[in-house]
């Protein structure tokens, strides 16, 4: 697994596994999750980073259970809650978001083809109240700025299929709108996924003012949606995050999170 623009690690507890990715020049909101809450055998990994005078920042906490990997026979199941916080340049707001790729390590698997799917269409038309049983993943919120207008967003993360995650997204102001934000998860040819989060033109723009996301938390965590089957050699796995804004800023940064 390539990692790029990794910090160093600044502290490593041996009770919970929380990778934490600090301040990056551009690198936008990751509103993937793959997990939720769960039992006390985690690590706790956080990593520095600078901020940028020139670009938007962002903070990343993710805390997933437990961290003691599971076999190719016998996968452990796993729960993953993540927590993002951005600024934009000198604490001015953020740019809007437009895509973030999340590179997900050799050692996890992914199984939404296990489990239940929502179409898009069905989501759209009925919101996840449509959806059959078993699809809706986790929960969470978001919240940013439109023209100093406070938005906010809850948020039903719901298994689109094999190869797909849907955040659906409820949006009160500026203005009232439901939107999906579109994940695609493709396998990579040396193991471990890309997921591909896709931000729709209504949650970039609403009414004409451009949103500046601040904050999302997730938290997903259905059976063995996401499992782990080894811990690398290294003691550790790495994810990668890699955003661009609607601005056309681009950015890049990596943290390994401890198992055993």
């Amino acid at each position: 697994m390539r990692v790029q623009g990794q910090r160093g690690f600044v502290l490593v507890a041996p009770r919970t596994w929380r990778a934490s990715i600090g301040t990056v020049v551009g690198l936008g909101a990751l509103v993937a999750a793959i997990g939720g809450c769960g039992s006390a055998h985690r690590a706790t990994t956080a990593v520095v980073s600078r901020a940028s005078a020139s670009g938007p920042s962002i903070a990343l906490t993710a805390t997933v259970t437990p961290n003691r990997a599971g076999t190719p026979g016998q996968p452990q199941p796993v729960s993953l809650a993540l927590a993002v916080r951005i600024t934009g340049a000198h604490l001015t707001d953020p740019p809007p978001l437009r895509t973030v790729d999340v590179l997900i390590p050799v050692g996890i698997l992914f199984q939404g083809a296990k489990f239940a799917s929502c179409p898009a269409s069905v989501l759209t038309g009925q919101g996840p109240g449509g959806c059959p049983a078993g699809a809706v993943l986790g929960t969470g919120n978001a919240s940013g700025d439109a023209g100093g207008i406070a938005a906010r967003a809850p948020i039903v993360i719901v298994n689109g299929g094999g190869d797909r995650v849907l955040l659906f997204v409820t949006l009160s102001n500026p203005l009232r709108l439901r939107a999906i934000v579109t994940g695609t998860v493709d396998a990579l040819a040396g193991g471990g996924y890309r997921l591909r989060l896709v931000v729709p033109d209504e949650l970039r723009v609403a009414a004409g003012i451009p949103v500046a996301l601040r904050e999302v938390d997730l938290a997903v965590g259905r059976r063995d949606w996401l499992a782990t089957t080894a811990c690398p050699a290294g003691g550790r796995w790495d994810y990668e995050a890699q955003a661009t804004f609607a601005d056309g800023q681009r950015a890049a940064n990596a943290a390994g999170v401890v198992c055993r």
